[in-house]
């Protein structure tokens, strides 16, 4: 932008109303000739009426209102000015500035759904095979606590098996109780 007869900040105040006429005309005659300006222009434009929305809406005073439109009236009764000439905006649904934010930011939200519902799935299978894993290790518990019960029972008796000719060596034993 520094080949330019205009600043960058310029057509930030072109689009707030705040150059004065001079300013004015210097910047009408150069977006005439200049398609990348005319675009900065319109992102100015659309920063601009962001900025309308970020503040609380206030409703004037009736008496202020009739003021302004009377200074409206008056002014326009005085001098019409030849009306301002803004670039030429191409018009559709790509070309506007929201649609250039609304569309990837809907895109983004549309694939960042499709990943956390994949996600959600994935984790819901691992969760239900979590709560069979919890199911079968309570049963297990329960079985060896009714175990533990039933030998730490006073009516259990466990009576130790003796060898016997032609068997294999080892110990065996037999846990024996009347709650059985």
């Amino acid at each position: 932008m520094n080949a330019h007869p205009i600043h960058e900040e310029d057509l930030d105040l072109y689009a707030l109303g705040a150059l004065d006429a001079d300013e004015r005309r210097a910047v009408d005659s150069h977006l005439a000739s200049c398609p990348e300006c005319a675009a900065k222009l319109a992102e100015a434009h659309g920063r601009a009426a962001a900025l309308a929305f970020a503040a609380p809406r206030v409703e004037p005073s009736p008496a202020v209102k009739m003021r302004l439109m009377q200074q409206i009236r008056a002014a326009g009764a005085a001098a019409a000015p030849a009306p301002l000439r803004e670039p030429q905006r191409p018009r559709g649904l790509i070309s506007s500035w929201w649609a250039g934010v609304l569309v990837p930011a809907g895109i983004a939200l549309a694939i960042a759904s499709v990943v956390l519902w994949h996600e959600n799935r994935r984790l819901d299978s691992q969760l239900a095979s979590l709560h069979a894993a919890i199911a079968r290790q309570q049963s297990q518990l329960q079985e060896n606590r009714d175990m533990a019960q039933l030998a730490g029972a006073a009516d259990t008796m466990v009576i130790p098996l003796l060898p016997q000719p032609g068997m294999p060596k080892g110990q065996a034993r037999v846990v024996c109780s009347s709650h059985m």
